[in-house]
C-alpha cells in the first residue's frame, strides 16, 4: 500500500493531508468545502491534466 501511495503526485498527497488534518476539526459542511477546494487545486495541476489526457486517449 505504501509503495502505491508513494508513487502518487506529491501535490495531490499534500492536498489530501491538508484536507484530512484540517477537516477533522471542522463541521462536516466546512470539511466538505475544504475537500472540494483541495480537489480543485489538485485537478488544475499540470500532472493531473497530463494524466487526464492519457486516460481519455486510452478510452477512444
Amino acid at each position: 500500500f505504501l509503495k502505491k501511495l508513494h508513487a502518487k503526485s506529491a501535490v495531490a498527497l499534500s492536498l489530501l493531508k491538508r484536507a484530512i488534518n484540517s477537516g477533522i476539526n471542522m463541521p462536516l459542511e466546512h470539511a466538505l468545502m475544504t475537500e472540494a477546494d483541495c480537489f480543485t487545486i489538485a485537478f488544475a495541476t499540470e500532472d493531473a491534466q497530463k494524466n487526464l489526457k492519457a486516460f481519455l486517449k486510452r478510452r477512444k
